[in-house]
């Protein structure tokens, strides 16, 4: 990557938009990725590589008994009740770790989590070009403009103790608010409330080592704690941490485990893709050009959508593929019945949300009309997961 260079915002074309008062700033490299879509593939990538894995499933606690544990689960779409045999395991349930430290008989946590939420607001781009803007508010507190899918930009984030259930936590006025001023401190155009298509908010456990001055004081590294339960079971708790440093974090968890995971081999992952990235050499433009000339019957957006959504995984979703009439019905969007029943049958999406806003964002593009049709095809084709999960 190019090294950080000065931007004279007065006479560039990334200064077009901000404040006359900003004359300069910094211009460097990152990358970015959609955390919903990176959370699924690595589901997707353990699952070929043996793991087991249930969605729509609570866990409901853990026994230890002599040289196991065992633990219980509910099928949240059946009631079915289950017990799994299990010689360790590893608590990385990030927010709800304090929450289910009762559910584990024998285990006696240390540490304090504080539960931090950030939210972020969506509104159409009104910048030219790629690029992002990080911004700096009054309080000294960082805040990112970035390109979204489809023409948006997702602004955020904020930073506030949660009150009150986890399941609940949603943005708050005061958060669209701060979010809203520093666009406007910042940006010749005016941003209000009617200016938002979307928001959505998430919780960081952050761990308390003591000594901290708010919320800025408290740790963003993972920690990661191992409690010998009758001397014999091993139990790994995941406190904090990044979902990008995942990978870092599993194999440091691996090396906590060592002397209970002897075939364990050695580390793998770091230049392994997850499933869709084995573009050639990484050319994503290349691998795009080629992809998009073996399907020239289609359009350009649709195109682009599979492509920068499942990556080589789009040629397996239009196998078979012939002519627009191959894709079915159209939910809007350039929302297809095929992608629908890939997802389904490939992603484990079940609820409507899961097609629409975890494995895709083709909610926000969808009319409220348009995402009851889709429900209503999910439901009589049988698709829908049961909806009366309590």
């Amino acid at each position: 990557m190019p090294s950080t260079d000065r931007v004279n915002l007065a006479s560039s074309p990334e200064g077009l938009e901000v404040r006359e008062r900003y004359s300069s700033g910094y211009g460097y490299w990152d990358v970015w990725t959609d955390d919903a879509r990176m959370v699924v593939l690595n589901a997707k990538d353990a699952r070929r590589n043996g793991a087991v894995i249930r969605t729509r499933t609570e866990f409901i606690g853990a026994e230890p008994h002599e040289d196991h544990w065992v633990v219980s689960i509910r099928d949240r779409t059946t009631g079915t009740l289950e017990r799994i045999r299990a010689r360790i395991l590893f608590d990385a349930t990030g927010p709800w770790l304090k929450s289910n430290s009762g559910k584990f008989t024998g285990l006696d946590r240390p540490g304090d989590l504080k539960l931090v939420q950030g939210s972020h607001i969506i509104l159409r781009k009104w910048w030219r070009g790629s690029h992002a803007y990080v911004l700096q508010h009054a309080d000294r507190r960082i805040v990112f403009a970035v390109p979204y899918p489809g023409g948006l930009a997702v602004v955020g984030t904020t930073e506030r103790h949660l009150e009150g259930p986890i399941e609940e936590a949603g943005i708050l006025p005061s958060e669209r608010d701060y979010l809203l001023d520093i666009l406007n401190s910042h940006f010749k155009r005016r941003f209000g409330p009617a200016d938002i298509v979307s928001s959505y908010s998430g919780v960081r456990p952050l761990l308390d080592r003591g000594g901290s001055k708010g919320l800025s004081g408290l740790t963003r590294d993972y920690h990661l704690d191992m409690t010998m339960v009758n001397d014999r079971l091993p139990m790994v708790s995941a406190y904090g941490g990044k979902l990008t440093t995942y990978r870092v974090l599993a194999e440091d968890v691996l090396d906590l485990l060592g002397l209970h995971l002897p075939n364990a081999g050695t580390p793998w992952t770091a230049g392994t893709p997850l499933p869709g990235g084995d573009i050639p050499h990484g050319d994503f433009n290349s691998w795009y050009g080629e992809f998009a000339r073996g399907h020239e019957f289609l359009d350009e957006p649709l195109l682009r959508h599979l492509g920068t959504t499942y990556g080589t995984e789009a040629l397996d979703v239009l196998d078979g593929v012939r002519d627009r009439s191959d894709l079915g019905r159209c939910f809007g969007n350039h929302f297809h019945e095929r992608e629908a029943l890939w997802l389904a049958e490939h992603e484990m999406a079940g609820f409507a949300d899961d097609f629409l806003f975890r494995r895709t964002k083709h909610g926000l593009f969808l009319s409220s009309e348009e995402r009851k049709d889709f429900e209503s095809w999910l439901n009589s084709n049988n698709l829908a997961a049961a909806q009366d999960i309590e």
